[in-house]
């Protein structure tokens, strides 16, 4: 009697997961500078590379004062919104944490989680985004 051999060739998958380092809590969906949100675990993980974000102001020509609120008409023209946007945020008011308003911000149709983490307010990695998001929790207004 001959039998026959058969082979069979398993396949695995192999999932490599990289290890993200955990900084915190999220914050309305937003973490400081350097880390996004992890929406599944609700915690905000370094990124990769990290990056800064640039000052808010506008720009000019080296040496020159800026033209922006002499066009400033031009913001909300579709032409020019992202020039605009690009140029001249401060003028077109795009600056983040500008505004004249004390409140705090939160996700779209959610209720603000500023209150229940105030403790975050005296956290040096989170005191820049707490100034922005929860500016009226933490007293900065």
């Amino acid at each position: 009697m001959r039998t026959k051999t058969l082979t069979v060739l398993v396949l695995s998958i192999v999932i490599v997961c990289r290890a993200q380092t955990v900084i915190g809590p999220c914050l309305n969906g937003a973490c400081p500078a350097g880390s996004t949100c992890n929406t599944a675990t609700n915690e905000c993980v370094q990124s990769s590379p990290t990056t800064t974000s640039a000052p808010c102001v506008d720009l000019a020509a080296p040496g020159q004062v800026s033209d922006c609120p002499r066009l400033q008409y031009l913001c909300n023209n579709a032409l020019y919104r992202a020039l605009m946007a690009q140029q001249c945020p401060k003028t077109c008011g795009l600056c983040s944490g500008g505004s004249s308003t004390c409140v705090d911000l939160a996700a779209p149709g959610m209720a603000s989680t500023c209150p229940s983490q105030r403790y975050l307010c005296t956290v040096p990695l989170y005191q820049a985004l707490m100034r922005q998001q929860c500016p009226k929790t933490c007293g900065y207004c």
